[in-house]
């Protein structure tokens, strides 16, 4: 059976001072990831500094007559000073006659103290209220102050800490645990696969480990999160770590977040950008656990180009005409311009939906950028801001049914640099979501036109069927071979490796329905 494929998969670029807000949105499809994007302020630092500084002074000169115990934070004081300093280039020391020149590292942090304090002290900020604009502006700040403590030893990190505190009181970071770019590494692996299972999806999840592991011959050890003993039993846990010689089970509740605010138990999609937060892993392959690999993914992040200055990579979703979240965005930026990515995204120009895929997700979070933007992701996840933000994106609108000119599949396929298959969504059963006693025989695939095609008569028109399953109108010459891309050995062996999966946890092939299957 065909299955259609989408959009040719590209890395995002990040750029200085930007933070990609978005970040693969987990449900909404990494809409905000270009969305809300800011431009570059070109004003000098100092000049910056003082024009906040005059701001704020206003402010509390208005307060002052309607407040008259209402106190200056001592805190923008001297972050305005130091500024001063630091934007003449040099530092003043009772041990040097003369001034000694400092780093731009310096400058940007002393700049961004100001702004993040400023922004802390003169407004009631709620880091559980969706306020998603003006939160990024505040991650974006918070990046150009990590990158700056990164690159030179000599700023100091408290200022840093207690903001990041103050943003995400929520969040109790363990080095121990998680890997942290501000701290020392130990021996631990420095890549891996992470994935978050529960009863729901075990099985699925066992087919994606073994093919990693006795398909593709992956070597990189697998972290699977879960949230508590309901979610995955311990006879569940021990049969997964049963099936991969480098293979944890995490509990996500274990304490690095508070569970009040952040809502994890009973997540679903919220709780993977979590996992990938929370990992040991520098670098993260975050996975669903319905994703089945056709090549190897542990040398992607020395192959890949973007993924060098990025550290981030995604992939397109489906492309289809469903319900329009364009004008919640528009409304959400606030009047500024589109960023490039966005103007020239298929979402933008079309009003197309999930636009960007989630299944699998590079992050390498030694990159500043990434970091943040992962841990932003976290924020729009977060039980009160999801709620938010969930009603404005889910799409439960039936589209037109399907005709016969139609080719239809569960799976979807993504392509590497080289455009090859790499991996795919939803298993390797004809459909997922009903149990279904059949897999799917992958013989042929569709690559989808690129997202900057001149029209949208160059894209594949996707449409939603029923269940799990899309269904996009295309010429048979426009197919291709797994064949021809020496791959079919591969998808027929995964789906072997699925069946004995099936036969060993569910004593037959196929899904858990009665006889096998619904």
């Amino acid at each position: 059976m065909p299955f259609p494929w989408k959009e040719e998969s590209r890395a995002r670029m990040a750029r200085p001072r930007f933070i990609v807000l978005g970040v693969c949105f987990f449900v909404f499809s990494g809409l905000l990831y270009s969305a809300l994007q800011l431009k570059t302020n070109a004003t000098k630092i100092s000049d910056d500094a003082q024009t906040l500084w005059e701001d704020y002074r206003e402010d509390e000169s208005k307060s002052a007559r309607t407040s008259p115990g209402h106190n200056v934070p001592q805190v923008a004081q001297i972050a305005l000073n130091t500024t001063k300093n630091v934007s003449a280039g040099v530092v003043e020391s009772a041990q040097c006659e003369s001034p000694q020149p400092i780093s731009m590292a310096l400058k940007i942090a002393s700049e961004s103290t100001l702004k993040l304090q400023y922004a802390l002290d003169s407004k009631d900020i709620h880091s559980e209220d969706p306020h998603l604009y003006s939160f990024g502006r505040y991650i974006n700040t918070l990046t150009d102050y990590l990158g700056a403590m990164l690159s030179d030893t000599s700023v100091d990190q408290q200022p840093f800490h207690h903001m990041r505190e103050q943003l995400f009181p929520w969040w109790s970071p363990s080095a121990d645990k998680a890997y942290l770019p501000w701290e020392k590494r130990d021996n631990r692996p420095k890549a891996g696969v992470v994935l978050t299972a529960g009863k729901g999806n075990f099985v699925l999840a066992a087919h994606c480990i073994q093919t990693l592991h006795n398909v593709v011959k992956s070597s990189l050890p697998i972290q699977v999160y879960y949230g508590g003993d309901r979610d995955l039993p311990p006879a569940m846990r021990d049969e997964l770590k049963s099936l991969h010689p480098n293979l944890e089970t995490i509990d996500i509740l274990d304490g690095q977040f508070n569970e009040t605010i952040a809502g994890l138990n009973k997540s679903g999609y919220a709780m993977k950008p979590f996992a990938a937060l929370a990992s040991s892993f520098e670098r993260v392959v975050l996975v669903d656990a319905d994703t089945i690999f056709l090549q190897r993914p542990d040398e992607y992040f020395d192959e890949h180009p973007g993924l060098h200055d990025t550290g981030l990579h995604y992939f397109h979703d489906r492309a289809y005409h469903g319900r329009v979240t364009t004008d919640w965005v528009k409304k959400l930026k606030q009047a500024t311009e589109p960023s490039t990515i966005l103007n020239e995204s298929l979402f933008w120009r079309y009003k197309l939906e999930h636009h960007q895929e989630s299944g699998v997700v590079f992050f390498n979070k030694a990159l500043p950028t990434a970091f943040m933007s992962l841990l932003f992701t976290t924020y729009i996840n977060i039980q009160k801001v999801r709620d938010n933000v969930y009603n404005e994106v889910f799409d439960t609108t039936p589209t037109n049914p399907t005709d016969p000119l139609e080719i239809c599949s569960a799976q979807l396929l993504h392509l590497d640099q080289h455009s090859r298959p790499f991996w795919f969504n939803s298993g390797l059963r004809l459909e997922k979501m009903i149990d279904s006693t059949q897999y799917a025989n992958l013989t042929h695939y569709l690559p989808g036109a690129s997202a900057n095609a001149a029209s949208m008569d160059e894209q594949f028109g996707w449409n939603f069927r029923s269940h799990h399953t899309f269904c996009v109108t295309a010429e048979r010459g426009k197919w291709r071979s797994l064949e021809e891309a020496g791959l079919k050995g591969v998808a027929d062996e995964a789906v072997e490796e699925a069946k004995r999966v099936d036969i060993r946890f569910l004593g037959h092939e196929g899904g858990e329905g009665e006889g096998g299957g619904g």
